[in-house]
This record gives C-alpha cells, sequence and structure tokens, in this order.
C-alpha cells in the first residue's frame, strides 16, 4: 500500500500542474491565432451541378458563386477559386466576395466553354477544397410559344452528347425530353438542335423552356400591349371597355 499512499498524496500537486499546464497552453494558443481566422470550411449552393450562366463576351462569362461559411466570424472573409478541364486548369485566384453572416456572394470570370471542375478553398484552411462539376460559361437560349415549343411532339428525343442542359425550377439538367418548363409531356426540337449548336458554338448549351400548347402569339407581346382580336385562349388575358384584350 505504500505506492498507494503516495500517489494519494501526489494528486493535488499533479492537479494543480495540470491546470497550469492547460491555462499556458490556452494563452499560447490565443496568442498565435488571431481570433478574425476561419479555421473551418465553407459550402457552395451556387453554382450546383449542371448550372450555366451565359457568356457575356464571345471568349468569357461571370459566374455567379454563392454560399455559407460553417463558423461565423469577424473581419473579411476570403475565398480562392480555380478551374478545371479536360488537361488544363487554372491557378488558384482571389475571389472577391461580400459577407453577410456567415453568407457569402461573388463572381468569377471564366473562360467560355465547359465542363469545367470549379473548386474553393480558403487560404488558411488550403486542404480543404470544395468541388462542383460539371459547370459552364455558355450560349444560353430562351424558347417560348405553342404547342411546338411546348413538349407536345409524337415522338420524346434523347441528347447524343452531354452538353446541353434545361432549366428546371431550382436547378439544371441534361436536356432530353420533355423539357422542364414547357406545357406538354411529349417531345421536342431541343435535344437535336442543342447537340448541334454546342458542336458549331463550341460551348455548352443551356435552354429555358417556357412554351404554352395553343398559345397565340398575340400572348406573348410584353405585358400592357394591346390586341384587338380575340386569342385562341382566354385564360392568360382580359377584355377592356373598349373591346381590346
Amino acid at each position: 500500500m505504500p505506492f498507494l499512499t503516495r500517489l494519494i498524496h501526489a494528486l493535488p500537486r499533479w492537479k494543480g500542474l495540470l491546470v497550469e499546464s492547460l491555462w499556458i497552453l490556452s494563452w499560447a494558443s490565443s496568442w498565435l491565432v488571431p481570433e478574425t481566422l476561419l479555421s473551418s470550411t465553407c459550402s457552395a449552393e451556387s453554382p450546383s451541378p449542371h448550372q450555366v450562366f451565359q457568356r457575356d463576351r464571345s471568349d468569357s462569362g461571370m459566374m455567379h458563386v454563392e454560399g455559407i461559411f460553417d463558423d461565423e466570424f469577424d473581419g473579411r472573409p476570403a475565398l480562392e477559386c480555380s478551374w478545371v478541364m479536360e488537361a488544363q486548369s487554372s491557378e488558384w485566384k482571389v475571389l472577391e466576395i461580400s459577407p453577410y453572416g456567415r453568407r457569402f456572394s461573388g463572381s468569377a470570370r471564366m473562360p467560355a466553354g465547359g465542363w469545367y471542375l470549379l473548386r474553393f478553398r480558403h487560404p488558411q484552411n488550403p486542404e480543404h477544397i470544395v468541388e462542383i462539376h460539371p459547370v459552364g460559361i455558355v450560349e444560353i437560349l430562351l424558347v417560348a410559344g405553342k404547342s411546338n415549343s411546348a413538349n407536345h411532339g409524337e415522338v420524346s428525343l434523347v441528347l447524343s452528347s452531354d452538353r446541353v442542359v434545361a432549366k428546371a425550377d431550382q436547378h439544371w439538367q441534361l436536356a432530353h425530353d420533355p423539357q422542364p418548363g414547357a406545357s406538354g409531356r411529349g417531345g421536342s426540337f431541343m435535344p437535336p438542335l442543342g447537340d448541334a449548336s454546342a458542336q458549331a458554338l463550341g460551348v455548352p448549351i443551356g435552354f429555358v423552356a417556357c412554351g404554352i400548347g395553343s398559345a397565340s402569339l398575340r400572348e406573348w407581346l410584353p405585358q400592357g400591349n394591346t390586341f384587338p382580336e380575340t386569342p385562341t385562349l382566354l385564360g392568360r388575358v382580359r377584355q377592356l371597355e373598349d373591346g381590346r384584350w
């Protein structure tokens, strides 16, 4: 029992040394690590896979970025981004962002084309990389009109490549028929048009389809325009007191 007795008598002294050591470590870490350091990571909400952005120049366009940091912090945060396509990759560049709380938004100019693998990281935590794939700087085509633009074809078509996407409610997806956003559930001309356009222009293609079956061209006039003839359908127009629509 002598060893157990000595151990019991020594515990108070060890406890004091342990507390003192922990206090020293805590003080050192607070001195070495600034309070404004973003010690953790971020997650991106935009872009999402298959999301595309319209090029504003023949060779480039702006990609909008939104996300959230894991922790709230003081000071101005920073992010770096780069892209990879096939055998080419860009250098890491600072992404100018506007923070509001834990959330942030910003834009980065990228070369026209795709598909890209987009990468984000915080310069103080470079080992943690957020990757999003595929994304692109593309040509976006708006398709409106009546049944021949609205999935009312007899045969549903599919893409011959993966470089054509369509806008759905909250995301982008490959543009196989039927196209999201249009009224019908059948086929359209957009898959073969998208394949041919992507090959001709050298960039991916994004469709925004909003055609409505049996709609008249008059229904697609800007809001507030009037016309004298009765339209094909009355559900999306109203008649004025002077007889115009």
